[in-house]
């Protein structure tokens, strides 16, 4: 019998490991079992699945396709070392020889890491304090069911916005957790060491991620996802204590720091809300969602260095999917006049004051420097911009 596991490697940045089991799919959306939030992936891209013996991946109608050996494929089986192409991510496929099942997690850590330490890594998943009510069989067979990630210094672990409900634990390393205000200013709210855990407050809420999390050194973390967490939680009740307490916790302190900083006095300026006219155009796949209404006038709600908010009228909420990208063109007023931009959208939703109106939260991820120059002049409220 094999172990078979899919190593991922993106844009050179970061670096996980799946153990496979049953069907994985792989895209954009967030319902994916592996989500790649690249623009060069299609929102359900690839489907990898189990046959006779062999494991198999088939692309499901995506627009960039699977490249095998600089070669685009329809299916393909997976061979051992080969390395498989979409978008912009590479996965490789490694099968070892079962062992001994507590062991699966530390060969996973060992793909990974190159300064692999197994007695550091079990004493770092020892030391979160949610896991201390279980047993460390309970612990293995939690923790081989995860995935681990290498990050390298300041790589993006998620970011404001983000879906998701999954738990991430520092196994090697230190994370930064931090949000920005409307002038783009990073506001840091805790920085986390091996042991430490993130991600609490989108499990337990089942909100989008409310904070920033980037690495400040190069780090391996263990993603535990929702299902897991909730069979747990089943399973050993108290865990679910332990977590609201350090929710509650972080809550508080979050606050503490908001008020220290005059956070939210910096968000009710009201330069920051002034209606603007913005064309928005949403940029299409070609994987069965080609169809879908991709041009508007609106105007924005809100606008920061960093992203903005858009109301559109009478719109299905079902057109827009986060990680979406689109094309905005934003009026700014005399001086500034027009910028061009893309952006990412975090957050579809309806408002509360008008249920016609739908409103976009969006991250700009591509704006020329002469625009963000103006962006910035036209936020801070300087008038004169250099010919």
């Amino acid at each position: 019998m094999k172990t078979c596991y899919l190593a991922l490697e993106e844009e050179c940045i970061r670096k996980s490991v799946y153990p496979l089991s049953g069907t994985v799919t792989i895209g954009r959306g967030t319902d994916n079992t592996i989500t790649l939030s690249h623009p060069t992936v299609s929102r359900s891209h690839a489907k990898i699945k189990y046959n006779e013996g062999i494991w198999i991946v088939e692309d499901m109608g995506s627009a960039n396709g699977i490249f095998v050996d600089d070669n685009r494929v329809e299916n393909a089986v997976l061979e051992p070392g080969k390395t498989y192409h979409i978008g912009k991510a590479a996965l490789r496929f490694i099968e070892r020889d079962a062992s001994n099942r507590s062991e699966h997690f530390l060969e996973t850590a060992e793909i990974l890491s190159t300064s692999f330490d197994s007695k550091r890594l079990l004493r770092g998943i020892e030391m979160v304090p949610f896991f201390a009510p279980i047993t460390k069989a309970e612990l293995l067979r939690l923790a081989n069911n995860a995935t681990l990630h290498n990050f390298e210094d300041g790589q993006t672990i998620f970011s404001e916005g983000d879906p998701g409900r999954s738990i991430y634990v520092v196994l090697q390393g230190k994370v930064r957790i931090f949000i920005r205000d409307h002038y783009g200013r990073a506001l840091e709210l805790a920085m986390l060491a091996v042991g430490d855990f993130l991600g609490e407050m989108s499990f337990l809420t089942g909100r989008p991620r409310s904070a920033n999390a980037t690495t400040v050194v190069s780090s391996l973390l263990i993603e535990i996802g929702y299902e897991s967490l909730k069979s747990l939680i089943q399973e050993q009740p108290r865990t679910k204590k332990i977590l609201l307490e350090y929710y509650r916790k972080r809550l508080a302190g979050n606050k503490e720091t908001f008020a220290e900083l005059k956070f939210e006095e910096r968000r009710r300026d009201p330069r920051l809300r002034d209606t603007l006219p913005v064309s928005l155009a949403l940029i299409a796949e070609s994987n069965g969602e080609a169809n879908r209404p991709n041009s508007w006038e609106t105007f924005s709600l809100d606008i920061s260095v960093s992203g903005i908010r858009v109301a559109l009228s009478e719109v299905d909420r079902k057109t827009f999917h986060s990680g979406d990208k689109v094309e905005l063109k934003i009026e700014l007023p005399d001086p500034w006049k027009t910028i061009h931009c893309f952006g990412h959208i975090r957050k579809a939703w309806t408002s509360r004051d008008d249920p016609k109106l739908l409103v976009l939260g969006i991250k700009f991820i591509e704006l020329p420097v002469i625009d963000l120059k103006k962006l910035r002049e036209y936020i801070f409220g300087d008038t004169h911009i250099d010919e």
